[in-house]
């Protein structure tokens, strides 16, 4: 059973572990997925865990695994915040052996072991030490392994993960642009939010879509400036702040670039 185990943990790809604490005014809770799995420790406080259309309250010493693409949030309680450790592994989803239907599992009053585990686990999160990312995924696989062993839980493997997971992961990042392209959109904050590696979002974006990501976000503040050129009176300062550009003049020279006419001249040619 345990050459078995650590077999099944080897498969695994560990992409995060974090430590977070949300309140409701501090957190707007908003239905979002991932390409991979996700486990959720709660070290205190109660919330609700919503996931596809099903809730459940959860609470200190309960563990949540999300399925990967499960649509899924958390509410946290004013008075009672959620303060938990979240892990992302990828190349597997975990399966409850009794309940195998539920988009995601919740296991209520786990070990408070598991607490002593991820106390040293947390220190090195918030702390910028040699070897932490082999340190966290040391942790990663500790807890992973007392998981298995404990529970009815077992690893299945994703065929064809990598290219279902980016073609995935793409559209989410595109869709995202498409609703966010105003705010003060990076490469560090796609990296950070969808959980790819900026060289790779750049590379699969360009191959998918013509183009990287920061040259979509430029392309759909120009077309939404050209919109507010043809069908409103603003001035042409207020056009480039609310696309989201720092000034007036670069915006001017970005639609320029873009079009071969300058935002006036523009204008001027749609009357």
């Amino acid at each position: 059973m345990e050459t078995s185990i650590i077999d099944m943990v080897r498969q695994v790809e560990f992409l995060y572990i974090r430590e977070s604490t949300y309140s409701e005014k501090e957190w707007h809770s908003r239905l979002h997925s991932h390409y991979f799995t996700e486990i959720i420790y709660v070290l205190s406080g109660k919330g609700t865990f919503i996931g596809e259309d099903v809730s459940q309250t959860i609470k200190r010493k309960d563990i949540i695994i999300v399925d990967p693409f499960v649509s899924h949030t958390e509410i946290s309680h004013d008075d009672t915040p959620l303060h938990y450790v979240v892990i992302g592994l990828t190349n597997i989803k975990l399966t409850d052996k009794k309940n195998q239907q539920t988009p995601f599992h919740v296991v209520t009053d786990y070990s408070e072991e598991l607490i002593a585990i991820l106390k040293p686990a947390i220190y090195e999160i918030s702390h910028k030490k040699k070897g932490k990312e082999r340190v966290l995924k040391n942790f990663c696989e500790i807890f992973l392994i007392r998981l298995l062993r404990e529970t009815n839980f077992g690893i299945v493997p994703i065929e064809d993960v990598p290219e279902r997971q980016t073609n995935r992961q793409l559209k989410l990042i595109k869709d995202y642009i498409d609703n966010h392209y105003k705010e003060n959109l990076s490469l560090q904050f796609l990296e950070e939010r969808f959980h790819l590696n900026r060289y790779q979002i750049i590379h699969y974006f360009k191959d998918t879509y013509g183009t990287t990501p920061i040259d979509y976000v430029t392309q759909r503040r120009i077309m939404n400036a050209q919109r507010l050129l043809e069908d409103t009176d603003y001035m042409i300062e207020e056009i480039s702040a609310i696309n989201g550009f720092s000034s007036q003049s670069y915006f001017s020279q970005v639609f320029k670039r873009m079009t071969d006419m300058t935002p006036s001249a523009y204008r001027q040619a749609q009357k």
